[in-house]
């Protein structure tokens, strides 16, 4: 392996090798890439310089990322050494795919519970970044504010942001279990945060893949629409240690109040199998739960810990094994539902499960509007339920609403000392009191 490392590593050029400015991503793709003509790079740039940029290695932007503070080229290895040279460049990422995480899943984390207290949502906008919507859907027309297209079909115009009609059915499925009114099926497939506004970031294509400044770009614009909450239910690849570009979005935008949910992903059950953006550091990673039988397992596609650097994820685990959730009249993915086959249908995986999370959190931010990302976090691993597989692949285990109601002074940003623990969750429940025992019947 060794051996191999070194290898790969000779064949950069030798002004790249070297150079802090490449992320170890990007060097990975270098050198499995060693004859490529070309490479999508993601430049972060000092500020007010990137159309100099471009200028001087002759290639335009393909996208801007403004609030990220860089640009998405196209460019040749040798224009890459040019443009590492540059001093008004910081950093050097690749651009590389991702894809929509699917596989099975089923929701049992105590909504009924929540709604009966008065929590639905309502308030919090969740941001679904994904293969698009059926905004004709029925469960889904009421709750959807706002779209926009970041990928484009083949075949359809590519001006027209507005086209965010879901051709693959990921999105729709997820859209569904984070907001769905249940509308179609008498409330039986009602999401988790009815209640919550929706706005959907077409990032993914019909085939269930983008790159990872597709996603990035959504980001932006989410943060820009006033989301809350974000869903990602999607992931590279490849193993990372939260150091590319896609990661570090993440964790800058969690740190700007963005609380993101990321898919861990459907690659288990071998260890090392989280890709980004489930890898980095802010981001709740969520694995999936296995209802079907005695006990609640983790399911055994759902990727597992530790991350590349050793860092133990996912974060929690929910269920994520057969659910049924709306259907794009234009998708193909999942199993028609039996008994509503043109409104819904069954699939199931980590994505699945990354959208209950997301509703998860737009409950608590309804009862604690002014909770950092940070801290409901923490708060749904406080009020997490153990169950076997150990942290690196069930985190600190299952959520379930019952548990926030009787939420321990414990798990609350566990490398603190004892009293700021305990001060921290004091702060973050006090508003949890005031709804609840107004709400509570």
């Amino acid at each position: 392996m060794a051996a191999s490392r070194r290898s790969q590593q000779d064949m950069l050029p030798n002004d790249l090798a070297k150079s802090p400015k490449l992320s170890r991503d990007l060097r990975a793709a270098l050198a499995q890439e060693a004859n490529a003509r070309s490479l999508r790079v993601i430049v972060r740039h000092r500020p007010g310089v990137s159309s100099k940029l471009c200028k001087s290695i002759s290639a335009e932007p393909i996208r801007r990322l403004p609030r990220f503070q860089a640009s998405v080229l196209e460019i040749s290895p040798r224009a890459l050494s040019e443009l590492e040279r540059e001093e008004s460049v910081l950093m050097l990422w690749h651009d590389f795919r991702v894809r929509a995480l699917l596989d099975r899943a089923v929701p049992a984390v105590g909504g009924p519970l929540a709604w009966e207290h008065g929590l639905s949502g309502k308030d919090v906008v969740i941001a679904v970044l994904d293969t698009g919507v059926d905004a004709e859907h029925p469960d889904l027309r009421n709750a959807l504010v706002g779209a926009r297209a970041f990928v484009h079909e083949a075949g359809t115009d590519e001006e027209n942001a507005a086209e965010v009609l879901d051709y693959n059915g990921h999105g729709t499925h997820v859209a569904g279990i984070a907001v769905g009114s249940g509308e179609m099926s008498s409330g039986r497939f009602r999401g988790l945060a009815p209640g919550a506004s929706l706005l959907v970031g077409k990032v993914l294509d019909g085939t269930g893949s983008g790159n990872a400044s597709d996603v990035i770009a959504g980001l932006e614009w989410a943060l820009a629409e006033g989301a809350h909450v974000a869903c990602l239910s999607l992931g590279g690849d490849i193993a990372t240690d939260g150091s590319d570009a896609l990661s570090v979005a993440c964790d800058e935008f969690a740190e700007q109040g963005l609380l993101i949910c990321a898919a861990a992903g459907n690659s288990g059950p071998r260890p090392y199998s989280i890709g980004s953006p489930g890898c980095a550091r802010e981001v709740l990673t969520v694995g999936a739960a296995d209802l079907t039988g005695a006990e609640p397992v983790v399911a055994r596609f759902s990727s597992r810990g530790p991350t590349a650097d050793g860092r133990h994820k996912p974060d929690v685990v929910l269920p994520g094994v057969a659910i049924t959730s709306c259907r794009s009249r234009a998708g193909f993915i999942g199993t028609p539902d039996a008994t509503h086959p043109e409104h819904y249908c069954v699939a199931s995986g980590t994505s699945m499960a990354t959208p209950l999370a997301a509703a998860f959190c737009a409950l608590l931010l309804q009862a604690a509007p002014d909770a950092t990302p940070r801290e409901i976090k923490a708060l749904l691993a406080s009020v997490a339920r153990s169950i076997p597989g150990g942290p690196d692949a069930a985190g600190a285990g299952m959520p379930h609403f019952a548990h926030v109601l009787e939420a321990p002074p414990s798990a609350v940003e566990p490398g603190l000392p004892p009293e700021e623990r305990a001060g921290c969750l004091v702060r973050l429940l006090s508003p949890f009191t005031a709804v609840f025992g107004r709400l509570r019947p």
